[in-house]
């Protein structure tokens, strides 16, 4: 994993001032990279098993009810809906786009920056996809799971957004 990570600019050290993203299902705050921190919304688990090319994972909901934040960063062109949008939808089941830069994300503003956000929906399954991009780098935050539990958690992905907070 760490050859991966390494790959894409990832630095995994954790922050001595925060809670690492490998803490407790009860963490109130988890760091990203030791770049970009955020406050963990209530009801939400920090799932300490590292992934590759994941800087973070948190659930949401449980069993059929479901659904999860993954939590990537980045480098060179990779950050741009236009050439991710039919990936996306592919994952949650919609058929691709003949044109997919006609997607247009909505903004929303973050102490680090612009977020723009997208949000898709199947019959049974959605995703939300928020961007922000930090230097030469983009961050992606997706809500992916099941189509109520995602629209009933996409407020609190927005509120993660605006406690994001850069540094080491």
């Amino acid at each position: 994993m760490a050859g991966v990570l390494t790959a894409y600019g990832c630095d995994r050290e954790a922050d001595s001032t925060k809670a690492p993203v490998a803490g407790s299902p009860s963490v109130a705050q988890a760091t990203v990279a030791a770049q970009l921190h955020f406050a963990t919304p209530e009801g939400w688990q920090v799932d300490p098993t590292p992934r590759a090319m994941r800087e973070a994972t948190l659930l949401v909901g449980t069993g059929e009810k479901s659904a999860e934040v993954v939590v990537t960063k980045l480098s060179g062109t990779f950050g741009d809906f236009g050439n991710n949008i039919n990936r996306w939808r592919g994952q949650i089941g919609l058929d691709p786009l003949a044109d997919p830069s006609s997607v247009s994300p909505r903004v929303l503003a973050t102490p680090v920056g612009e977020a723009k956000l997208v949000k898709l929906e199947a019959a049974d399954k959605a995703s939300v996809i928020a961007m922000v991009k930090q230097g030469e780098h983009t961050w992606f935050f997706r809500l992916t799971g099941e189509r109520s539990t995602v629209n009933e958690n996409e407020a609190k992905l927005e509120h993660l957004l605006a406690s994001l907070s850069a540094g080491k």
